[in-house]
Protein backbone atom coordinates (compact mmCIF):
# COMPACT_ATOMS: atom_id res chain seq x y z
CA UNK A 1 0.00 0.00 0.00
CA UNK A 2 2.73 2.51 0.99
CA UNK A 3 6.20 2.81 -0.46
CA UNK A 4 8.80 1.66 2.03
CA UNK A 5 12.56 1.79 1.80
CA UNK A 6 14.53 4.50 0.02
CA UNK A 7 12.68 7.69 -0.90
CA UNK A 8 13.33 8.43 -4.56
CA UNK A 9 13.41 11.82 -6.22
CA UNK A 10 11.72 11.70 -9.61
CA UNK A 11 12.66 14.83 -11.52
CA UNK A 12 13.21 15.70 -15.18
CA UNK A 13 15.39 12.60 -15.53
CA UNK A 14 12.24 10.49 -15.16
CA UNK A 15 10.45 12.43 -17.90
CA UNK A 16 13.45 12.00 -20.17
CA UNK A 17 13.62 8.27 -19.46
CA UNK A 18 16.16 8.35 -16.62
CA UNK A 19 15.83 6.39 -13.40
CA UNK A 20 14.83 7.87 -10.04
CA UNK A 21 17.67 8.23 -7.56
CA UNK A 22 17.53 7.62 -3.81
CA UNK A 23 17.70 10.78 -1.68
CA UNK A 24 17.07 8.98 1.65
CA UNK A 25 18.35 5.51 2.44
CA UNK A 26 17.71 4.08 5.89
CA UNK A 27 16.49 1.00 7.71
CA UNK A 28 13.35 2.90 8.74
CA UNK A 29 9.98 2.85 7.05
CA UNK A 30 10.19 6.03 4.94
CA UNK A 31 6.82 6.58 3.24
CA UNK A 32 4.49 9.09 1.59
CA UNK A 33 6.99 11.43 -0.12
CA UNK A 34 5.78 14.81 -1.40
CA UNK A 35 7.74 17.62 -3.04
CA UNK A 36 7.60 21.30 -2.11
CA UNK A 37 6.10 23.60 -4.77
CA UNK A 38 9.54 25.10 -5.52
CA UNK A 39 11.04 21.61 -5.89
CA UNK A 40 13.73 22.19 -3.25
CA UNK A 41 12.42 19.84 -0.51
CA UNK A 42 11.00 16.36 -0.24
CA UNK A 43 8.78 15.74 2.79
CA UNK A 44 8.15 12.20 3.97
CA UNK A 45 6.92 10.23 6.98
CA UNK A 46 9.38 8.01 8.81
CA UNK A 47 9.61 5.98 12.00
CA UNK A 48 13.34 6.76 12.22
CA UNK A 49 12.91 8.47 15.62
CA UNK A 50 10.71 5.67 16.98
CA UNK A 51 7.21 6.76 16.02
CA UNK A 52 5.84 8.16 12.78
CA UNK A 53 7.04 11.76 12.27
CA UNK A 54 7.31 14.11 9.32
CA UNK A 55 10.81 14.73 7.93
CA UNK A 56 12.26 16.78 5.08
CA UNK A 57 15.37 16.45 2.96
CA UNK A 58 16.73 18.61 0.13
CA UNK A 59 15.71 17.22 -3.25
CA UNK A 60 19.38 17.10 -4.19
CA UNK A 61 20.81 13.86 -2.83
CA UNK A 62 23.53 13.85 -0.21
CA UNK A 63 22.05 15.79 2.72
CA UNK A 64 20.77 14.40 6.01
CA UNK A 65 17.00 14.44 6.66
CA UNK A 66 15.65 16.96 9.19
CA UNK A 67 12.83 16.02 11.56
CA UNK A 68 9.93 18.47 11.17
CA UNK A 69 7.33 17.22 13.68
CA UNK A 70 7.76 15.97 17.25
CA UNK A 71 4.21 14.84 18.10
CA UNK A 72 3.25 12.82 15.05
CA UNK A 73 3.01 13.65 11.39
CA UNK A 74 2.38 11.87 8.15
CA UNK A 75 1.61 13.44 4.80
CA UNK A 76 3.11 16.94 4.43
CA UNK A 77 2.43 19.69 1.87
CA UNK A 78 3.91 23.20 1.73
CA UNK A 79 1.64 26.12 0.87
CA UNK A 80 2.26 27.52 -2.60
CA UNK A 81 4.14 30.51 -1.16
CA UNK A 82 6.25 28.22 1.08
CA UNK A 83 5.19 29.99 4.30
CA UNK A 84 3.20 27.12 5.81
CA UNK A 85 3.50 23.38 6.05
CA UNK A 86 0.27 21.42 6.26
CA UNK A 87 0.40 17.84 7.47
CA UNK A 88 -1.81 15.03 8.63
CA UNK A 89 -1.58 13.84 12.23
CA UNK A 90 -2.71 10.49 13.44
CA UNK A 91 -3.63 9.30 16.90
CA UNK A 92 -4.41 10.87 19.34
CA UNK A 93 -5.28 14.13 17.54
CA UNK A 94 -6.51 13.31 14.05
CA UNK A 95 -6.71 16.13 11.52
CA UNK A 96 -4.79 18.46 9.25
CA UNK A 97 -2.36 20.78 11.03
CA UNK A 98 0.02 23.62 10.15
Amino acid sequence: MFQTGPIHDCDSNCVEGGLPRAVVTSHSDDVLPTRSPDGKWIYFASDHAGDQQLWKVPAQAGARPVQVTRHGGLLGFESLDGRYLYYVKSFPALGIWH
